[in-house]
């Protein structure tokens, strides 16, 4: 019954379940109600009815759903779905997108950055190779092509032969000069050091005598005559022996002074006066000349600085072939010019990361290079970034394309937004409708509980 004072509007109507008005019986823009299962009917411009409501819920289609993997190295397939399907993604993961570019690896396989969107892969060296920094990467290379640089100390020298005496044939370039003939003594060569006959040596003698009044030490001695030999009588004065008469003579102390006298028989003149077989000689002190200990066969004689040069075993001295330090599995880097220091053992699974002039470490690769900086992930969750050069992993932001939300939806249930993140209702009783709260979540209410103004509107007609 019309409310008073206002005229009632009935639309062309059924009261007979699941009866749809035919095509004929409506004209463009006309409705038709089935009151019975409370279905809204309309026309489509093809002449095709269609149910617009029901009050046992409304569905909505798209036409199509596409995907496309863009510039990040994935493809997809399925797709576009007009109706029902899958859509698929395939491929590799290029590194500017936060992947590496490949899908597979080979036991060994070390990733690296060759750009600056780039990652390559360096396959297991060669056994017993070491990784060394080549023109456009690391590279695997052979211990003896290795070189020990140039160091400020070092404990032994590579190469050589027992006997043989080290010399600078050049600037930075070090020489042997190999065991003479025995009694042979080394002097300076035109190029270089010589062993030679002793026979073959003369003192010299000097042209000019100089003078020198308080000269700790002189080239020559003032006064003196040709042929006499120089001696201390007292601290600090030098006088002079007599001009030998003789040849053969030689040089005696009378307990006051020096006179000639006739030479007692010498086995050798030509050796230097002391020491043993197989002993070598070296200065103790400036113009004071001693001798070394024995050496036992294939031994060489090293230096000790200022103090006397001793016998080593050959055996017990490292070899410049290995570097001094370090221990099983660091990687040796020159932490200065000239000064080589050893990197600390990584744990498995991590990179070795350059720092620029700092010490390099083993590490988790940073997005800058090519990884993710992450060690551990949340189950589930989506690896993005949080920044320009920062991942993380977690719930995908809204910004990011994401839901913030771990909520899962039930059958029935409508979707909506929290303000930060995407929720999901409880599903509805049948018949129910969706109410809006505000900025509060919806809620399902029953058609009873909504107020209504004064007024009705009637349609009428049936099918």
């Amino acid at each position: 019954m019309a409310a008073t004072n206002y005229t009632p509007i009935s639309l062309y109507y059924s009261s007979t379940a699941t009866n749809v008005p035919s095509s004929g019986n409506l004209v463009n823009g006309e409705l038709g109600l089935n009151i019975a299962d409370m279905k809204l009917y309309a026309k489509n411009s093809s002449g095709v009815v269609t149910l617009l409501a029901s009050s046992a819920g409304a569905t909505a289609t798209v036409s199509s759903v596409a995907v496309s993997g863009g510039t990040t190295g994935l493809t997809t397939s399925g797709g576009p779905i007009t109706t029902s399907g899958t859509i698929t993604f395939a491929g590799t993961l290029i590194a500017a997108n936060g992947g590496t570019g490949f899908s597979s690896y080979t036991t060994g396989d070390m990733l690296y950055a060759s750009g600056a969107t780039t990652i390559s892969k360096l396959s297991l060296g060669t056994t017993n190779y070491v990784l060394t920094a080549g023109a456009s990467g690391p590279q695997y290379v052979a211990q003896s092509t290795l070189a020990a640089g140039s160091a400020t100390t070092s404990n032994n020298l590579t190469g050589g032969t027992i006997g043989a005496v080290p010399y600078q044939s050049g600037v930075g370039v070090t020489t042997f000069l190999s065991l003479g003939t025995t009694n042979y003594v080394l002097t300076a060569g035109a190029s270089g050091p010589q062993y030679v006959a002793q026979s073959t040596l003369s003192v010299g003698s000097a042209t000019t005598a100089g003078s020198a009044t308080t000269a700790t030490t002189a080239t020559n001695l003032a006064g003196g005559s040709q042929y006499q030999v120089p001696y201390q009588n007292a601290a600090g004065t030098t006088v002079y022996a007599p001009v030998p008469t003789n040849a053969g003579y030689v040089l005696s102390w009378t307990g006051s002074g020096f006179s000639w006298i006739s030479a007692p028989a010498a086995v050798i003149t030509s050796n230097i006066a002391g020491g043993s077989a197989g002993v070598v000689v070296y200065q103790s002190g400036t113009n004071t000349t001693a001798f070394t200990a024995v050496g036992t066969s294939g031994q060489v004689l090293v230096s000790n600085g200022s103090s006397a040069p001793t016998w080593t075993t050959l055996a017990s001295v490292a070899t410049a072939t290995n570097l001094a330090g370090g221990i099983a599995s660091q990687i040796p880097y020159q932490s200065s010019a000239g000064t080589t220091a050893f990197i600390a053992n990584g744990t498995t699974g991590q990179a070795l990361v350059s720092n620029g002039t700092s010490a390099p470490g083993f590490g988790t690769l940073a997005p800058a290079g090519g990884g993710t900086g992450l060690t551990t992930f949340t189950s589930g969750g989506a690896v993005y970034a949080n920044s320009t050069n920062t991942l993380t992993t977690g719930t995908l932001p809204i910004a990011g394309g994401g839901t913030n939300s771990t909520a899962t939806p039930t059958a029935g249930s409508v979707g909506y937004g929290t303000g930060t993140a995407h929720a999901f209702t409880t599903a509805g009783v049948s018949g129910q409708v969706l109410q809006s709260n505000g900025a509060s979540a919806p809620t399902w209410v029953n058609t009873s509980t909504i107020s209504t103004s004064n007024g009705k509107l009637y349609f009428f007609g049936q099918f």
